[in-house]
């Protein structure tokens, strides 16, 4: 019994915590203001830290703001980037906008990691008037 204890904290419970950095993200903004005709735009870095090859999905769990990126993949140990494109669903009120955007694996979906960007929308032109 007490050699399963050991097992279970020396083991187990460290790889749980690793858990959460098998997936490097940052997002780097190359266009964060946003009209009707254009969304922001981001170049994502991801870095597969796994032992095997994944594809990587971009996703934001919001009806507000909608993702559109294909999906990256990456040889494990290998980094890569690609372009995010976030778009607005309908109009917006005045300020900013932090979204955090998770990057999760095609693989193990419950594996995902996630960094936030900030969007400014252009208002004038999405409010429309009365």
């Amino acid at each position: 019994m007490r050699i399963s204890l050991i097992f279970l904290f020396l083991v187990l419970i460290p790889s749980f915590a690793f858990a959460a950095s098998d997936i490097g993200v940052k997002f780097e903004s190359v266009q964060d203001r946003v009209s009707p005709l254009h969304g922001a735009t981001y170049r994502a870095y991801i870095t597969n830290n796994q032992r095997f090859s994944d594809s990587f999905d971009f996703e934001y769990f919001d009806i507000y703001w909608r993702v559109e990126a294909e999906p990256i993949t990456l040889a494990p140990g290998q980094s890569g980037s690609t372009l995010i494109k976030i778009v607005p669903v309908g109009p917006k009120d005045p300020g900013r906008y932090g979204l955090a955007l998770h990057v999760i694996s095609q693989k193990n979906p419950s594996l995902s990691s996630e960094d936030n960007v900030i969007i400014n929308p252009q208002l004038d032109i999405f409010n429309t008037p009365s």
